[in-house]
């Protein structure tokens, strides 16, 4: 009988070590893997957020808001008509000011991409 680092084989008792690399061999044995460093793993993790994409459209919309005055001033006064009134909407005037926000983002905008 054979030790339990070892296994019977015809040729007597052979270690498990030797039985994973030996072609010749019938008996598979089980392989043990290295156990990741979880720790080291979640360190790496963080450098990654430097690199992190920053959204600035919220931002450059906000900002070209107060060139689109008219635009905006119009679609509020169809929201108060609306409101007046009871029916009704103002999706041309919305639309109006997203355009009108857009144009002036958008050059602002591809200065930003990388």
């Amino acid at each position: 009988m054979c030790h339990s680092s070892y296994y019977e084989s015809a040729d007597g008792c052979v270690e498990l070590k030797s039985a994973v690399s030996s072609p010749q061999s019938s008996t598979t044995a089980s392989t043990t893997y290295p156990t990741p460093n979880v720790a080291q793993m979640e360190e790496d993790d963080d450098d990654d957020d430097e690199d992190e994409p920053v959204d600035v459209l919220p931002k450059l919309r906000e900002d070209c808001m107060s060139s689109c005055g008219k635009e905006i001033s119009n679609y509020k006064a169809c929201e108060e008509r609306i409101a007046e009134k009871g029916h009704g909407d103002c999706e041309s005037w919305y639309f109006d000011q997203l355009a009108c926000v857009d144009k002036c983002v958008v050059p602002q905008l591809f200065e930003h991409t990388k």
